[in-house]
C-alpha cells in the first residue's frame, strides 16, 4: 500500500476530474469562497490523485476554483498516488470525513470515484470507511440534487440530513423549492421531514387526479395498505387471485433502494 502524502502543489498542476457529475458552479458562490480564502487561506486540504505527471481532484473541486480567483499560485493537496489501491484512497477518504475536509456533495463525490474508480459495491465501500452501506448509497445519492439545493448544502447551510430528505420528493423544482422553504423558515431535519410529507401527499394527490383509479384494497386493510404507501411514499396495492400478493412500485434502482432502507429500518423516508 503506497502512503498518502500533504504536498503545496502548483494551482495548475490540479486538473478537474472530467467524471465529476456536477459540471456548473455558482459564481457568487465561488466569489465568496475565494474572499474567505484571501482571507485565511485554504483550511482544508484537496484530495486528489496522482494521474501522469498531474493531479486529478478527487474531491474539493470549488476550494481549487475559488483558490484561482483568489489569485494564489499554490494550494494543499492530500495525494492519493496513481498505484494506490482501493483500500488506501478508503484511507484518505476516512480521514477526510473524521476531520470533517469535505462537504457532503464532496463526500458523495469521492465515494462515487472510488465505486466506479475500483468497482465495488456500497456494501463493499461502507466496510472500508466505516460507514453502512445505507449511508454510502444515501450519500452518493446527494449527486441527485438539483442546482440550488446543492449550493445550499455545498455552503453548510443545510446538512447532509436536510439533503437526504428533500430527495424524497423526486422531482428537481420542488426539491429547489423545499430547499428554499427550509432556509428561510430555519426547518431542523425534522421539520423537513413534515414538510416534505405533506408535499408527497399533495404529489400524489395531483398524480391520481391525472390517472384511474388503482384497484381498491378490501375492507379492513384498507388502512393499514394506505399507511404503508404513505410511509415508503409509493404505491402499495393488494392484488387478490389464487394467491394474494402485495405490490410495491418502484421507479428505478435508486428508488428500490430507498424503499428497502425504509423496510430494514422500520422507519419512514
Amino acid at each position: 500500500m503506497t502512503a498518502m502524502e500533504l504536498r503545496t502543489v502548483p494551482v495548475d498542476d490540479l486538473a478537474a476530474n472530467p467524471d465529476q457529475p456536477r459540471k456548473s458552479f455558482d459564481e457568487r458562490s465561488l466569489d465568496e469562497l475565494a474572499e474567505s480564502i484571501r482571507q485565511f487561506g485554504v483550511l482544508q486540504p484537496i484530495l486528489a490523485f496522482a494521474q501522469g505527471p498531474g493531479l486529478v481532484i478527487l474531491a474539493g473541486e470549488r476550494r481549487w476554483r475559488a483558490s484561482r480567483i483568489a489569485g494564489l499560485s499554490e494550494v494543499p493537496v492530500l495525494v492519493v498516488p496513481a498505484e494506490s489501491d482501493a483500500r488506501t484512497l478508503a484511507g484518505a477518504l476516512v480521514e477526510n470525513l473524521q476531520r470533517q475536509d469535505l462537504n457532503p456533495l464532496e463526500q458523495a463525490a469521492a465515494l462515487d470515484e472510488l465505486a466506479r474508480r475500483y468497482d465495488l459495491t456500497h456494501e463493499q465501500i461502507g466496510q472500508m470507511v466505516g460507514k453502512s452501506r445505507s449511508y454510502v448509497t444515501s450519500t452518493i445519492a446527494l449527486q441527485r440534487l438539483p442546482e440550488r439545493a446543492a449550493r445550499r448544502v455545498a455552503s453548510g447551510v443545510l446538512s447532509a440530513g436536510h439533503a437526504k430528505v428533500l430527495l424524497s420528493l423526486r422531482d428537481p423544482e420542488a426539491i429547489d423549492d423545499a430547499a428554499e422553504q427550509a432556509v428561510a423558515q430555519g426547518m431542523t431535519v425534522r421539520n423537513l421531514e413534515e414538510y416534505c410529507l405533506v408535499a408527497r401527499r399533495e404529489q400524489a394527490t395531483s398524480r391520481r387526479a391525472r390517472r384511474p383509479a388503482p384497484p381498491s384494497t378490501p375492507g379492513p386493510l384498507a388502512p393499514r395498505v394506505e399507511r404503508l404507501s404513505e410511509r415508503l411514499s409509493t404505491r402499495v396495492v393488494i392484488q387478490k387471485g389464487n394467491v394474494g400478493r402485495l405490490v410495491i412500485s418502484f421507479a428505478d434502482t435508486e428508488d428500490l433502494v430507498r424503499i428497502l432502507d425504509c423496510l430494514d429500518s422500520g422507519a419512514g423516508p
